[in-house]
């Protein structure tokens, strides 16, 4: 059987990668960043934790939109929520920027799962 190159070792031993056929997946990318921002909520110093998670969310939120998975309403759905009396009402700006994070990954997870097809309803054995 014909051993196919590691890409990784290729870049650390510096070799030249230009002819290396990559196949990039955003959904890969996505769905890589989403394990690390929920497995960093689990951070035993809470607000270092959450720091990491907004970094995972803005991750996302890029990867989304270089991917043009993000419709031109996220942006005003993201305006709208800075509007309501649920953000405007928290005085601490920490917390504001986590409120943002979650408001920005639920509206990102939505657009990510309308996008596939769901074939069987949800069960329990």
């Amino acid at each position: 059987m014909m051993q196919l190159p590691n890409f990784e070792d290729e870049v650390k031993e510096g070799e030249d990668i230009l002819n290396t056929d990559i196949k990039i997946n955003p959904d890969f990318y996505i769905h890589h960043a989403l394990v690390n921002a929920q497995k960093s909520l689990l951070k035993e110093d809470i607000k270092e934790g959450f720091l990491q998670y907004w970094g995972f969310v803005e991750h996302i939120e890029i990867l989304c939109k270089a991917a043009n998975m993000l419709p031109d309403k996220y942006t005003n759905s993201l305006e709208e929520f800075k509007k309501t009396e649920e953000y405007q009402k928290e005085q601490d700006n920490f917390k504001k920027s986590v409120k943002i994070a979650n408001k920005k990954l639920s509206l990102i997870m939505g657009e990510v799962f309308n996008r596939k097809t769901v074939t069987e309803p949800l069960k329990i054995k």
